[in-house]
């Protein structure tokens, strides 16, 4: 999909129509727009995202008031945007109006979707909300149409859940994830039939056990949902007190120390986690060479005590004897008449005389018990080594701990009674999330032990012997589904895993071009992106490095989309797809060196880029660097009834030309699109 043009009709600050056509060449792939804060970037980004779903960003204020306030006081009730794009060798107009006539202050919505043929004649298309999702999936559009100005937060320790959901949707999980929950909804209604059978009393007893197993299961997966929302929601409130705390005069050293050491804390736990799936695979792979050692070394023993004896064959190769008794020659050239002692004595070697295949297992024994041995005699070392790590492991995780403890206490005793007071509630949000936490694994737990409860019974009722045609129908069926849904759950993970690799390769290679230190990246098991240094130690982020990283994520996820949008062999996903990216303010948080190498590598983030900016993040380093890449751009300028009065002029050069963006003693108030 590429984007042709935007088309605004009294659509919030822009007042009448207004619109921008936007780059449409491969190798001038970036369109530019500058505008100050507060005059209309943000809007164009939802302008996009309100005509294709309805809809705007979180932090889109005021999202019911789409009508411009001038068109409304001249009684306009009419707000629309019309987006025209190329998509697969196509063209296509999207539109979407809100009305105002009804008089209730909220505007009653239609969308229209027409293709284009060559001769400019429009057709309109049947169903445009399915139409439009089938260029861009609404649930991958909000990581093409993004916010930037808030991208830091995607790399907050708090915001993993939405790390993960972001993943899933670029992996087009949706349609599977509907499959799965269908098939164990019919599983379990299949289930349930069994015990409306008559004279299959017993068959009826079990099917009761099972639905009262199953509603208890769901039960406790509904809760596991609504516990892990309330430990996000705690973690925001702690998330926002320890930032205000990161910039409290008096508790800045402390907090950031406390930072530190949380994050070195977290790696050390990890390695915990690690070290510990180790010792677990050791014992999947070391145990057999230890517990065989014994019968290792007689089975090696008798080997060799049986060959010794002539018990096993000796390396008389059997179709060697068989072919000089056939030919009645001896090797030493005298006849060997049948029946002849000669000949016996000949014929006798057959007895000892070994074929390949026996020859080849008596190698393989051997070999085998030769690995048998190598093994046992590394695996104390390797043991040895993983229960090392981990003992020191626990000794730091331990002194961290106190150490953070430590900190909170200081805090709490310092003599600024807002600082102490902000700690205190701090640690009592801790507290709550900790039993919030410990709650969620008491379900997680719950709910494993009903799903083994559960097939037991299922078991059960497969081994009793139905006499009903109907209930062995049932039980087929209900088999059948379950055994759907688990395959598609297993295909789903799989794939998650997966496409976690692939999009963490991406950010590491971004990072190599971007980051000014020699940065590794992964994904936390619980999807929390995690920034170390090459010796594996905690990088302690800045918010720069947070919008940094953030932004790296979005990209990998777009390169990923559009991997996907190739691949023909995952029946069970939504393709990805290939969109523009349109970004406002993207470089909020960055410094001036992270600002240069960062616009460096947007053009490459899409096939089309559309970048939002404000004067203080498209300096002249950040537009110098991004010029052989623009192939459109303009400027959105402030028109203001009211007088200049004690006002500073607003101004931006560009291309060497001064422009004023703020405009005063205007016929009314509104935003105009100036091209550049």
């Amino acid at each position: 999909m590429k984007l042709l043009k935007v088309k605004l009709f009294n659509f919030r600050q822009f007042y009448g129509a207004q619109t921008i056509a936007f780059s449409c060449d491969a190798k001038k792939n970036v369109t530019l727009v500058h505008a100050e804060n507060g005059v209309g970037k943000t809007t164009l980004l939802n302008a996009i995202r309100w005509c294709f779903y309805g809809e705007v960003t979180n932090r889109f204020e005021a999202k019911d008031q789409i009508l411009n306030f001038e068109a409304a006081a001249e009684k306009d009730p009419l707000a629309s945007v019309e987006v025209t794009f190329e998509h697969e060798g196509r063209t296509y107009i999207v539109e979407r109006h809100s009305s105002y006539r009804n008089g209730n202050g909220r505007g009653e919505m239609s969308l229209s979707a027409y293709s284009v043929d060559k001769n400019g004649s429009m057709h309109q298309l049947e169903a445009p909300d399915t139409f439009v999702n089938s260029v861009v999936p609404r649930a991958m559009a909000k990581y093409f149409f993004f916010d930037g100005e808030h991208a830091e937060t995607f790399s907050s320790e708090t915001n993993s859940r939405a790390v993960g959901q972001a993943i899933r949707d670029m992996l087009g999980c949706n349609v599977i994830e509907a499959a799965i929950q269908d098939l164990e909804y019919a599983a379990r209604q299949y289930g349930n039939q069994l015990s409306d059978i008559p004279g299959e009393g017993e068959l009826k007893l079990l099917a009761g056990r099972l639905k009262e197993f199953e509603e208890k299961q769901q039960h406790g997966k509904d809760r596991v949902v609504e516990l892990i929302a309330d430990k996000e929601r705690l973690d925001d409130q702690i998330e926002e007190i320890t930032s205000q705390l990161r910039q409290a005069e008096g508790a800045r050293h402390i907090q950031r120390e406390r930072d530190e050491k949380t994050r070195r804390l977290r790696a050390v736990q990890d390695g915990i986690k690690t070290a510990e799936q180790n010792v677990i695979r050791w014992v999947g792979a070391k145990t057999l060479p230890l517990v065989s050692r014994k019968l290792a070394s007689e089975t090696l023993s008798f080997i060799d005590e049986e060959s010794l004896k002539g018990r096993i064959p000796s390396p008389y190769n059997e179709e060697f004897v068989q072919g000089l008794l056939k030919a009645e020659l001896c090797v030493c050239g005298r006849e060997l008449k049948p029946a002849t002692p000669q000949w016996k004595l000949v014929a006798d070697l057959l007895k000892k005389a070994s074929n390949a295949e026996l020859m080849r297992r008596v190698v393989r024994a051997r070999t085998r018990i030769g690995v048998l041995k190598e093994l046992r005699a590394d695996a104390p070392r390797l043991l040895e080594a993983e229960q090392h790590r981990i003992a020191s492991l626990a000794a730091e995780e331990k002194e961290l701990e106190q150490a953070i403890g430590e900190l909170g206490t200081q805090l709490k005793k310092l003599p600024i009674e807002e600082i102490a007071e902000r700690e205190r509630a701090r640690q009592q949000l801790n507290e709550k999330r900790d039993e919030v936490i410990a709650k969620i694994g008491q379900y997680k737990l719950a709910v494993e032990q009903l799903d083994r409860s559960i097939r037991g019974v299922r078991s059960d009722q497969e081994k009793i012997q139905v006499k009903s045609e109907r209930a062995k129908k049932l039980l087929t069926r209900r088999d059948v589904a379950q055994q759907g849904a688990d395959l598609l759950r297993a295909l789903l993970q799989q794939h998650e895993i997966d496409a976690r690799q692939r999009i963490e390769s991406i950010i590491n290679e971004i990072l190599e071009k971007t980051a000014r230190r020699d940065y590794r990246f992964r994904f936390r098991d619980n999807f929390a992106l995690d920034l170390t240094y090459a010796d594996g130690k905690a990088v302690p982020k800045s918010e720069g490095e947070n919008q940094l990283m953030s932004l790296a994520f979005i990209s990998a996820l777009v390169q990923f989309s559009m991997e996907r949008s190739s691949k023909k062999d995952t029946p069970f996903f939504v393709p990805g797809t290939i969109a523009p990216l349109v970004l406002d303010s993207p470089f909020g948080k960055l410094d001036k060196r992270y600002k240069k190498d960062t616009a460096s590598f947007v053009p490459q983030m899409a096939s089309q880029v559309v970048l939002l900016l404000s004067s203080s993040q498209g300096d002249d380093d950040v537009v110098a660097v991004l010029s052989p890449y623009v192939g459109s751009e303009y400027v959105l300028i402030s028109e203001n009834r009211g007088p200049l009065g004690r006002k500073s002029e607003d101004e931006i050069v560009l291309r060497g030309k001064r422009r004023a963006t703020s405009l005063f003693n205007r016929p009314r108030n509104l935003t105009r699109i100036e091209e550049v």
